[in-house]
């Protein structure tokens, strides 16, 4: 009897973590081993900068410099794996790309009733660009926190969420179950498709732009202006032109919702 209470406990712990992934992930963890990893490099100021993150945190920034820098975080339980992680930086003074290499996980049995089991490492980046850099990011579950660099930004996004701020010019956003919060100081082309993941769109400044909206299985709402938004079925159309409508907006959604907050 006592075997299968302690048992029972354990298995009660481990339905725990499965219903509740998000709490894991986003919560405190406590992970025994710790590595960090620093780098600092010059680069052109119009740099074009990509990086590749799984299970983590990325967090940009930007300063009026000619040189990235870079920290990591590398965090597990196990303290092989963050031994076996490698940092790769490939780079040149006009290109730079961060990539993330590490053993692929073994298969436990334990797996069958621990979904998260952390056998990936968690990593949090912390990174310095030249103000006039191009970005890309291509992430899986992981959170973005993005001060925009005043080139191009590029990001593609898979269970993770984040918030994207300064954004002054081309914004491509693809994203899969994740949220994104936007902060547009400037409006230029902005192309952004979502699935199961909810878009807060912050206009700061605009004119001379278009929107061209389809929500499939969603809802799509505008502040600030005024525009129709068509229903048909549980579909959502918006299409609304200011200006000569140089600038275009290109929102293309299945079961999100998106909401376009016009300041000025």
């Amino acid at each position: 009897m006592k075997l299968f209470s302690l048992f029972s406990v354990a298995f009660s712990k481990r339905l725990l973590i499965c219903v509740t992934p998000a709490f894991v992930f986003w919560g405190s963890i406590s992970l025994a081993a710790e590595r960090v990893f620093e780098d600092s490099f010059a680069v052109n100021r119009d740099v074009d900068f990509s990086i590749d993150s799984h299970r983590g945190e990325v967090n940009i920034s930007t300063g009026n410099v000619d040189s990235i820098e870079i920290t990591a975080v590398i965090r597990h339980d196990d303290r092989d794996v963050v031994d076996d992680v490698e940092i790769v930086v490939i780079r040149s003074r006009e290109r730079v790309k961060v990539e993330v290499e590490y053993d692929e996980p073994r298969f436990r049995f334990t797996s069958l009733f621990d979904w998260d089991s952390y056998e990936y490492p968690y990593i949090e980046f912390d990174i310095v660009l030249p103000e006039q850099a191009m970005l890309g990011i291509d992430s899986h579950r992981s959170r973005l926190n993005v001060s925009a660099p005043s080139g191009r930004v590029d990001i593609s996004a898979h269970r993770g969420s984040g918030r994207i701020s300064g954004i002054r010019n081309n914004l491509d956003l693809d994203t899969h179950r994740g949220d994104f919060d936007l902060e547009f100081v400037e409006l230029r082309d902005v192309r952004i498709e979502t699935h199961r993941a909810d878009i807060d769109m912050d206009i700061l400044q605009a004119s001379d732009f278009s929107i061209n909206a389809e929500a499939h299985r969603g809802s799509i709402s505008m502040r600030g202006r005024t525009g129709l938004v068509r229903r048909s079925d549980r579909n959502s159309y918006l299409s609304y032109n200011e200006g000569n409508g140089s600038n275009r907006i290109n929102l293309d959604s299945h079961r999100s919702d998106v909401t376009l907050s016009f300041v000025n």
